[in-house]
């Protein structure tokens, strides 16, 4: 038995499939959409990341910078900078670059009894400073990243300090001087040693630099003559030949 479609029945199909066709053409193509959307977000939040980056390192260099011009600087706290002075300076307690905010934290630092660095229960070294410069942006209204650059500074070619006590001379061998315990330790001329002791040292003349403000940092005598170094002038004589 043959059947027989009608004009109207062939129309019906034919929207059906013109349905089914544009679903899955919108289907297709929001998915294509999805894909160029992500593609450029991810390049956008690694163009954010570098930035960051960038702004987080910069932060470090100029910590080191100030602390370069001086250590004492380097004090603990929250920090922003400035440079409109010619030199890097901390400056408030953040920087606000474009969407971006970056602060810069000093903090002290404690090393235990064998020398490594603990976070607590050690003795502070004075010669070291932790930084850490963070840097924080908003990639939507709700969500926040955040870049951090940690380093440490050092003093390392600092000159410490030390008192020396009586303790570290009594096993030295000593010639016309004295050990004294004034302040810790301390060695002295030997007093009462008659015509060849240091008691009968006297003054017989005075020299002061024409500046009277170096201070002398070496003299030697040859016979009748003295040799005299002093320290840097900038105006005045470093080298003095002196008859005596």
């Amino acid at each position: 038995m043959k059947y027989w479609r009608t004009k109207q029945q062939m129309r019906g199909q034919m929207l059906v499939e013109l349905l089914v066709a544009i679903a899955i053409m919108a289907v297709g193509g929001s998915a294509v959409v999805l894909l160029v959307l992500n593609a450029f977000r991810s390049v956008q939040v690694g163009e954010e990341q570098s930035q960051a980056a960038a702004f987080g390192t910069e932060g470090a260099e100029i910590a080191r910078s100030i602390s370069k011009r001086a250590w004492g600087l380097l004090k603990a706290g929250v920090y922003g900078s400035d440079d409109a002075s010619g030199y890097w300076e901390f400056s408030g307690s953040a920087d606000v670059l474009g969407d971006f905010t970056r602060t810069i934290i000093v903090e002290d630092v404690e090393r235990d009894g064998l020398g490594d660095i603990v976070s607590l229960g050690g003795t502070r070294d004075v010669q070291i400073k932790k930084i850490i410069s963070t840097v924080s942006w908003a990639t939507r209204p709700t969500i926040t990243r955040t870049f951090s650059f940690v380093t440490y500074l050092t003093n390392w070619d600092s000159a410490n300090f030390f008192h020396d006590t009586v303790a570290d001379f009594t096993p030295g061998t000593r010639s016309q001087t004295n050990i004294f315990n004034v302040d810790d330790g301390e060695v002295g001329l030997q007093t009462g040693l008659g015509a060849a002791g240091w008691a009968c040292l006297v003054f017989k003349a005075v020299f002061n630099t024409p500046s009277q403000v170096q201070n002398g940092l070496g003299v030697y005598v040859v016979g009748d003559v003295g040799y005299l170094t002093t320290e840097n002038s900038p105006t005045g004589h470093e080298f003095w030949v002196l008859d005596i």
